[in-house]
């Protein structure tokens, strides 16, 4: 795997597998990632974040601390006046850059023809900013507790983002962490570095681009990238006990991505001839309110169905998180499908230009799926929302399985085995076909004392060894097995199938 170097054209090789924990506090936004680095592969373990967590909340904090003083003096607010506030705003951003190298910055405030300047210590910007570490604290804190990862199993603790220069995100990072922090990013840069150096690679001549970036090590293979849902995805239910719209949550956050699951869920009241699915998304920590992404409908079923019938609901991220979403009625096979589209991750390639801009705004949102938000939210459904709701199905109704591949089960399988010893402990246990006992040595039953089948024919070789992983081991029949040509790794699972013929 690579990463960015300081000058942000050349890459680190990273010759070991590495858990790295990336915390990007940028101007609007907290977002954490583990990261499992690998040579050959990048895989995203886990992800969260706080939406409403960023630089801006430290600039308002300065904004505040400098507006007090001012109150304190003048007896006068400047944050009620537009200009006044716009100028202060901008002296603490500045303020704020300053106390990040420095232990103290000044603060101009003007406002009603008055103009005053005050020293603001680092030490009592951290004590204001007191509430927001303790948020950075709870969200690093909760993305290792649900992911059942603790400090001892993160190598690096890596930052970037332009908030994250501040001395005290730094000093709270290693004081949680217990070590010292990868700060060989540029903070403000290495995002969009990184969006670019990994668009070259997607390129038709991703070669070029390593070789360009990468030190000549255009031979090496372009590493492997897993990625994760961010938030869990489900639908919205109706509880039998209080009528409420909750969500009911069918794909887990932090799964790997693609993800799909199926579910069953059962109408709401008899006679039901249409059935409204609200797909929802959760926020970002277990105290904020999902997000409905959209919806999707059945209508045409039959008459007469009983209160409880199944629908059976389909959710899937594909490998980019884009929504699909499947609703059916087996017994009719009435069916709705639908893929959500997002209008603001949706851009045509179209020129800066502002009448480009907003033609490429227009025609994305006519792509993104129109999302008609259910009437009074989390709210007691009435009569009126009786078909367009669904609750779960009763305990102990059976649920849609996936069925299982036999080929991916068998090359699982194959692989379990790839690197294995074949020492003692590792050889297959060999069952009597009779009393399906187990054999002991000479291939004599311990169970029911039956003796290996006499009269045939040695196939060559020393009698009884049995060739397993490149180890020699004597088989039950003392008898040697037919050579195959076979990978070694794979010879074990064969004698195991085909025993002694």
């Amino acid at each position: 795997c690579h990463v960015l170097g300081n000058d942000g054209l050349v890459f680190t090789t990273l010759a070991e597998t590495q858990q790295i924990l990336v915390f990007d506090l940028g101007g609007g936004t907290l977002d954490l990632a583990v990261v499992r680095y690998s040579p050959d592969e990048v895989s995203v373990v886990a992800s969260d974040g706080d939406l409403e967590l960023g630089g801006l909340d430290w600039t308002r904090v300065l904004t505040d601390l400098a507006a007090e003083h001012f109150i304190e003096a003048f007896e006068a607010d400047p944050r009620e006046h537009p200009e006044s506030l716009q100028y202060l705003y901008l002296e603490a951003e500045q303020a704020k850059r300053s106390l990040s190298v420095r232990n103290r910055a000044a603060v101009t405030v003007r406002h009603q023809n008055r103009l005053r300047t005050w020293q603001i210590e680092r030490a009592e910007f951290e004590v204001r900013s007191r509430p927001l570490l303790d948020r950075c604290q709870q969200v690093v804190q909760r993305i290792l507790k649900e992911n059942r990862l603790g400090w001892a199993r993160i190598d690096t603790v890596l930052t970037t983002g332009g908030a994250s220069r501040m001395p005290m995100v730094r000093a709270l990072l290693a004081q949680l962490s217990g070590r010292t922090l990868n700060t060989t990013l540029s903070p403000d840069q290495s995002i969009a570095h990184g969006a670019a150096l990994y668009a070259g690679m997607l390129q038709d001549d991703p070669r070029a681009t390593r070789r360009k970036y990468a030190g000549g090590q255009s031979e090496r293979p372009q590493p492997v990238l897993k990625n994760v849902s961010g938030r869990a995805l489900g639908i919205l239910v109706r509880q039998e006990e209080t009528g409420q719209r909750v969500p009911h949550y069918l794909i887990p956050a932090n799964s790997p991505l693609p993800a799909s699951a199926t579910s069953v869920y059962g109408t709401v009241v008899q006679n039901q001839r249409k059935v409204h699915v609200w797909i929802v998304e959760s926020g970002a920590g277990s105290d904020r309110a999902p997000t409905v992404l959209g919806d999707c409908r059945i209508s045409g079923l039959p008459a007469d169905l009983p209160e409880g019938t199944e629908i059976e609901v389909t959710l899937s991220y594909d490998h980019q998180a884009r929504v699909h979403v499947t609703a059916r009625e087996p017994v009719s096979g009435a069916e709705a499908e639908i893929e959500i589209l997002r209008a603001e991750n949706l851009r045509e390639a179209a020129g800066a230009t502002r009448p480009a801009v907003a033609a490429a705004a227009a025609s994305a949102a006519a792509a993104a799926v129109p999302v008609q938000q259910p009437s009074g939210g989390m709210v007691k459904a009435g009569a009126g929302d009786q078909g367009l709701q669904l609750k779960p199905v009763q305990a102990g109704a059976k649920r849609a399985e996936p069925e299982e591949d036999l080929l991916d089960v068998f090359q699982d399988l194959l692989k379990s085995m790839e690197g294995r010893d074949a020492g003692v402990s590792e050889q297959p246990i060999l069952l009597c076909e009779k009393c399906q006992g187990e054999l002991g040595r000479g291939g004599r039953c311990t169970k029911c004392g039956t003796g290996p089948v006499a009269g045939k024919a040695d196939r060559g070789g020393k009698a009884g060894v049995n060739s397993v992983a490149g180890r020699a081991v004597r088989g039950p029949s003392g008898k040697r097995h037919v050579k195959r040509p076979v990978d070694p790794s794979e010879q074990e699972f064969w004698d195991l199938l085909e025993g002694e013929k």
